[in-house]
């Protein structure tokens, strides 16, 4: 294709901040070594990113923004982002809702996504509410797996399932008591870009806010995937920040941003 870019340009593009920070990202997302995380967003931006083939001794604001664009690209296409898997069994349920858990092998189809994080909030909440065995259960469910728990029981499938589905009774429960401990990973990410979204609503509507202290919070929402919505409305990122409030183009850009920010807030 005729809108590739020369070795040189590619030199240029990955040694600018934009292009580390996003690498970061998408290493820090996918949970993969940041290399092969600059190897997915060079060969993005390689292959769909024209307008950086124009590139010289330096990036414009619009390549800079393209570099972003490609982040979420990266991000959006790779499966594990969203679908991560360990051997841990969880039941399907029929359209009412009751578990069907009876007599269903256990299988990567039925696997759920847990991180070492949630895993342990999941042990560490359960040992309060349950008792001593029905806790060092799950803690082996979690850390070793349901094929693994089968085996050394010498449980088959309906036994395993029915010991689960008594657990699922007893957690469902004391629901109240676990509901803030057993929060996902994600539950708990989204509050706290929730609570920085308002944060920076906050600042930009109190005048006594230094524009330093916002200019701060816009760079750090770049490399947050959450506020991409925003970013993706605004046609200066950089330009918006640099000279936030100070010219018709920022001015332009930043209620742009911010309007899709409330609305990001107000769900």
């Amino acid at each position: 294709m005729n809108n590739k870019m020369s070795e040189q340009q590619v030199a240029v593009v990955m040694g600018t901040d934009a292009f580390k920070k996003s690498a970061s990202v998408i290493a820090r997302e996918l949970r993969i070594p940041r290399q092969d995380a600059e190897v997915l967003l060079i060969e993005n931006i390689w292959e769909h990113r024209g307008v950086l083939s124009n590139t010289t001794d330096a990036v414009t604001d619009q390549g800079l923004a393209h570099i972003n664009f490609a982040k979420k690209d990266v991000l959006r296409a790779d499966h594990k982002y969203e679908n991560a898997t360990m051997k841990l069994f969880q039941p399907d349920t029929d359209t009412e809702g009751k578990s069907l858990i009876e007599n269903v092998a256990t299988t990567e189809d039925n696997a759920v996504s847990y991180s070492p994080e949630e895993v342990e909030r999941a042990i560490l909440s359960t040992s309060l509410v349950l008792t001593k065995n029905q806790a060092e259960f799950i803690e082996d469910v979690l850390t070793k797996g349901a094929e693994s728990v089968k085996e050394s029981h010498g449980w088959n499938n309906a036994v395993f399932n029915q010991r689960m589905k008594r657990l699922e009774k007893t957690l469902g429960d004391k629901q109240d008591k676990l509901s803030e401990v057993l929060k996902s990973d994600r539950e708990i990410k989204q509050e706290a870009n929730l609570m920085e979204a308002q944060s920076i609503i906050d600042m930009v509507n109190d005048e006594a806010t230094p524009v330093v202290w916002i200019q701060k919070a816009l760079n750090d929402s770049m490399d947050n995937p959450f506020f991409d919505k925003c970013w993706d409305r605004v046609k200066h990122p950089q330009a918006m920040v640099r000279d936030w409030d100070n010219t018709p183009s920022a001015r332009q850009d930043g209620y742009k941003f911010m309007t899709a920010l409330e609305e990001l807030v107000e769900g």
